[in-house]
C-alpha cells in the first residue's frame, strides 16, 4: 500500500517504508452498514515519523472511539484520590524550580528528582508544569479523555479550566460542567474560539491521535497567549519496545494512534507551527516493555506472563537516558512573549 501523501508531514521526505500492511478497521457507518476501512503503517525513512495511511475521515476517526474506550474510563483513579496523591506532590516538587528559583523551591526540586530516580517513573511536563502555574491562569486540556485530570485541578484550587474532546466523549462533559469548568466539542479548528485565551494547553497521550497535527498545532499557538505554555506526552517510536516487535508493541493501537512519534519529528512539527522548545525528553516506561514481551510471548505460543519489569524501572530508565531512547515523550514549548509564570 503506497502513502496517500507526496511527503512526510514532519520533515518533507517522500521515502517511506513499511511498518506493518493489510490492517483494517470493522465499523458501523451513519447509515448503520457494515463496513471495513483498510491501512497500512508506514514510516519516513528521514525523521522516523511512523503514520496511517491513507487518513481516516472524520466520520471513521469518530468510531474508534466508542464508550467503553479505555481513557474514557474515569473508574481507575478518582480525582479526589488523585489531587492528594504522593504522585502529585512528587510532580509539584519536581519542578518547583522551574520558574522562580529559590532556596525552598531548590530543596523540593531535588526531591522530586530523587523520588524520579528511585522509582523510575519520570515526571511528564503534563503533570509537573501545570502545578507550577497561578491558580487563576487559563488553563485548556485537548483529549480530556476521563476528564480526572481536569477535576483533580480543580480540587487543587484551579478555577479557570476548559477541556476539548472529540463528539463521541459527550458522557464525561456533564461532571466536568458541574465543577465548572469550560467544555468544548466538534473539531477544534472550526470552534473559532478567541486568540491569545489560554496560559497552558495540555495533551496528554493526544498528539498522536490528532487527524491533522499541524493544523492543531497552529490553531493551540494561536490560542495561547504571547509566553503561553504548550505541554505534550505521547509515545515515542524510537523505543526499545517498539525495536522488539512493531506488531506487538503495547503503545501502538493502531489505527488510533494515527502517528508514532520520534523526538525529532515531534520537534520538527512544533517549530514549524511557530513554537519554541524549552524542554523534551524521552524516557522509558518499563510497563510497557513488560506488556510488549508479553504480547510477543502469546503470539509466540509461550503460556507464561512476566509480572516483574516494573522492578527495574529505574535501571531501565537509566538505560533510556544513556541510550536516547524511550517509549514516551514530553515536550514544553513555548509561544513567545512575556510568561504570566
Amino acid at each position: 500500500m503506497q502513502p496517500n501523501c507526496e511527503f512526510c508531514g514532519s520533515c518533507g521526505s517522500t521515502t517511506f517504508g513499511t511498518i506493518l500492511s493489510d490492517q483494517s478497521h470493522q465499523y458501523v457507518d451513519e447509515n448503520g452498514k457494515e463496513s471495513t476501512w483498510s491501512y497500512a503503517l508506514l514510516k519516513c525513512e528521514d525523521c522516523g515519523l511512523g503514520f496511517i495511511s491513507p487518513k481516516p475521515s472524520w466520520a471513521i476517526l469518530q468510531t474508534f472511539y466508542t464508550s467503553d474506550y479505555g481513557p474514557y474510563s474515569s473508574d481507575k483513579a478518582l480525582p479526589e484520590n488523585e489531587s492528594k496523591s504522593l504522585k502529585y506532590k512528587v510532580a509539584q516538587w519536581r519542578f518547583a524550580s522551574y520558574f522562580i528559583p529559590s532556596v525552598k523551591r531548590l530543596t523540593e526540586a531535588a526531591i522530586g528528582w530523587f523520588a524520579e530516580l528511585i522509582s523510575g517513573k519520570t515526571v511528564s511536563y503534563t503533570l509537573g508544569i501545570p502545578l507550577q502555574m497561578p491558580k487563576d491562569c487559563l488553563i485548556l486540556e485537548v483529549g480530556y479523555g476521563s476528564g480526572n485530570w481536569l477535576l483533580s485541578m480543580a480540587m487543587l484550587g484551579y478555577s479557570q479550566l476548559s477541556g476539548y474532546d472529540i463528539d463521541s466523549n459527550q458522557e464525561k462533559s456533564g461532571r466536568l460542567k458541574e465543577a465548572g469548568i469550560q467544555v468544548y466539542s466538534g473539531q477544534l479548528s472550526d470552534l473559532n474560539l478567541p486568540g491569545d485565551s489560554f496560559d497552558l494547553i495540555r495533551l496528554e497521550h493526544v498528539f498522536e491521535h490528532l487527524l491533522e497535527p499541524m493544523q492543531i498545532l497552529r490553531e493551540l499557538h494561536r490560542l495561547l497567549k504571547p509566553g503561553g505554555i504548550l505541554v505534550m506526552n505521547f509515545p515515542g517510536i524510537n523505543s526499545l519496545s517498539f525495536a522488539l516487535s512493531p506488531r506487538q508493541w503495547a503503545h501502538r493501537d493502531s489505527p488510533r494512534h494515527l502517528f508514532l512519534h520520534t523526538l525529532r519529528s515531534a520537534e520538527n512539527m512544533l517549530t514549524n507551527s511557530g513554537f519554541r522548545i524549552a524542554k523534551a525528553r524521552q524516557y522509558g516506561v518499563a510497563l510497557v516493555l513488560q506488556a510488549t514481551i508479553n504480547n510477543l510471548l502469546k503470539e509466540c505460543g509461550v503460556n507464561v506472563t512476566i509480572r516483574v519489569l516494573h522492578i527495574f524501572g529505574p535501571l531501565y530508565n537509566s538505560y533510556c537516558v544513556l541510550a536516547r531512547r524511550g517509549e514516551n515523550i514530553t515536550v514544553l514549548a513555548l509561544k513567545e512573549g512575556e510568561s504570566i509564570a
